[in-house]
């Protein structure tokens, strides 16, 4: 199983939650400039939320080595990633 990381989750989960009370709103909306301010919130937290998944979709990783050259593996035998971040030294 390959693990993910997932920058910023607690964020994600605000936009998810911010985003349940706006449907919840949308319920019990009888006014169309209401609707459409709420639509516009919705559409604006679901913009914010695929730029942060976009994010998370381009993290590169570095495996680790062994002295030989052969990918270090974990007890688990998955091989030992660290994630990599242009610009800092290794």
């Amino acid at each position: 199983m390959q693990e993910i990381s997932v920058p910023e989750a607690s964020h994600l989960d605000t936009v998810i939650q911010r985003l349940l009370v706006l449907q919840k709103a949308l319920e019990d909306c009888h006014s169309v400039e209401a609707i459409l301010a709420i639509y516009e919130e919705m559409f604006s937290l679901i913009q914010e939320g695929e730029t942060n998944l976009n994010h998370v979709e381009q993290l590169s990783f570095q495996l680790q080595l062994n002295p030989d050259g052969s990918v270090a593996v974990d007890t688990s035998g998955n091989p030992i990633k660290h994630p990599f971040i242009p610009g800092e030294s290794v």
